[in-house]
C-alpha cells in the first residue's frame, strides 16, 4: 500500500509543473508575493491554510506554493475541466456535512503528510461571504492534523483588486503536541486575520463617499457569476457555527422577581434596547480581546512567532465602535481604515 501512495505522489509530482503553467495562463490579473522568504522557513512537508473567497483561490494558492501539494476539497458541483485538473494534481474529497468522510479525508492528509508531500487547505470550509469578518470560524480538523503529524501550518492570505492579487505568506506555526486545541485554533484566525488587516492597510484608502452603497453587494455577486456552479445555499449552510454566550449570560434574569423596583427590566422597548446594548459591548470586548496588540493569546502554543509576542493589527479595533467595525469589510479603505471613524 506505501509502495502504491509513493508512486502515485511521483505521478502527481511529475504532472505538477504542466498544470501549474495552464493556471497561470487562465489568470487575468497580477500577482504580487510579499514575504515570500518564509515558504523557504518548511522544508519538509506542511501544511497551507488560506483564506477563501472566490474561485480564483485554488489555483492562485497553488501558484503562490508552486511545489506539489494535494488539496481538500468539498464535495461540490464543479466543471469537468477543474475536476479532471484536481483529480491529475491530487485532490482529498471531503462531504463537509457527514462525520465519517472528514475522519477518513483527516486520516488520508496525515497519511500523506507522513510521506513527506504537502497539503492544501481553506480551514473557512467555505467562501467568506461576510461583511464584517475578517475570518469565518475555522473548523479544527487542522490543528488535529498539524499535531499528529508534527507538520508546520503555513498561512498564506490572499486579497484581490481589480488588477493585482495580493499574496501574504506567514512564518510557519508549529502546533505542539500538548497544545490545547481551542487556544490554537484561535491563535491561528487571529494571525490569519491579522495578516488579512495588514494587507488591507497596505492598499490605497477611500472615503466613504467615494463608495458606493452597493459597493460590497456587486463584489459578491461578480464572484458567484464567475463560477455558476457554485450551490450558494449549500455553501452557507456549512460555515463553522459559533455558539454565543449570551443565552447563559442572562440566564439569570428569568429568576427576576416582578416589583415596582424590578418593573423597568420588563419594559418592551427597554429590554431590547438593553440587549442591543449589551451585545454592542460584548463584540466590542471580543475585538479588544482578539486583536488588540500582546493580549488574549497564548505564549506557550506554538513557535513561528517570538513566544509571548501575538500578532497584531496596526488599528487597535477596541478603539472603535463596533459600526465602524462592521463597516471595515464593506470598504476596507474607509475613514476608519485612516483613523477618522468618530464612532457611533
Amino acid at each position: 500500500m506505501h509502495n502504491n501512495l509513493n508512486a502515485s505522489i511521483r505521478l502527481r509530482k511529475f504532472l505538477h509543473k504542466p498544470l501549474l503553467s495552464m493556471m497561470k495562463s487562465t489568470r487575468n490579473f497580477d500577482l504580487k508575493l510579499l514575504d515570500e522568504e518564509n515558504l523557504k522557513k518548511s522544508i519538509d512537508s506542511a501544511i497551507y491554510v488560506v483564506n477563501h473567497t472566490n474561485s480564483h483561490d485554488i489555483p492562485v494558492a497553488s501558484e503562490v506554493i508552486a511545489k506539489h501539494h494535494y488539496v481538500l476539497l468539498g464535495k461540490q458541483p464543479l466543471k469537468s475541466i477543474d475536476r479532471i485538473a484536481f483529480c491529475l494534481n491530487g485532490v482529498i474529497w471531503v462531504d463537509r456535512k457527514s462525520k465519517a468522510s472528514k475522519a477518513e479525508a483527516k486520516r488520508i492528509m496525515v497519511e500523506h503528510l507522513k510521506h513527506r508531500t504537502n497539503v492544501l487547505m481553506f480551514p473557512e470550509g467555505t467562501w467568506n461571504r461576510s461583511p464584517n469578518k475578517i475570518m469565518q470560524p475555522l473548523y479544527w480538523g487542522v490543528i488535529d492534523i498539524a499535531k499528529e503529524c508534527n507538520a508546520p501550518v503555513v498561512p498564506i492570505i490572499l486579497e484581490y483588486t481589480k488588477e493585482i492579487c495580493y499574496a501574504k505568506i506567514g512564518l510557519p506555526i508549529y502546533i505542539e503536541s500538548s497544545s490545547d486545541k481551542k487556544q490554537a485554533i484561535d491563535y491561528l484566525q487571529n494571525t490569519m486575520a491579522a495578516m488579512r488587516y495588514e494587507l488591507w492597510e497596505m492598499l490605497p484608502r477611500l472615503h466613504r463617499k467615494e463608495i458606493e452603497t452597493d459597493y460590497f453587494d456587486k463584489i459578491l455577486q461578480h464572484d458567484v457569476e464567475e463560477y455558476p456552479k457554485l450551490n450558494l445555499e449549500y455553501e452557507t449552510s456549512v460555515v463553522r457555527k459559533e455558539y454565543e454566550e449570551s443565552k447563559n449570560t442572562f440566564a439569570h434574569l428569568g429568576n427576576i422577581k416582578p416589583s415596582l423596583q424590578s418593573a423597568f427590566l420588563f419594559n418592551k422597548r427597554l429590554g431590547q434596547f438593553t440587549r442591543n446594548y449589551t451585545q454592542t459591548v460584548k463584540r466590542a470586548a471580543d475585538n479588544k480581546r482578539r486583536y488588540a496588540p500582546g493580549k488574549g493569546h497564548s505564549a506557550c502554543l506554538l513557535w513561528g512567532y517570538p513566544k509571548g509576542a501575538a500578532p497584531h493589527l496596526a488599528h487597535d479595533f477596541a478603539k472603535q465602535s463596533v459600526v465602524c467595525y462592521t463597516l471595515c469589510r464593506r470598504c476596507r479603505e474607509n475613514a476608519v481604515a485612516a483613523g477618522e471613524g468618530k464612532g457611533i
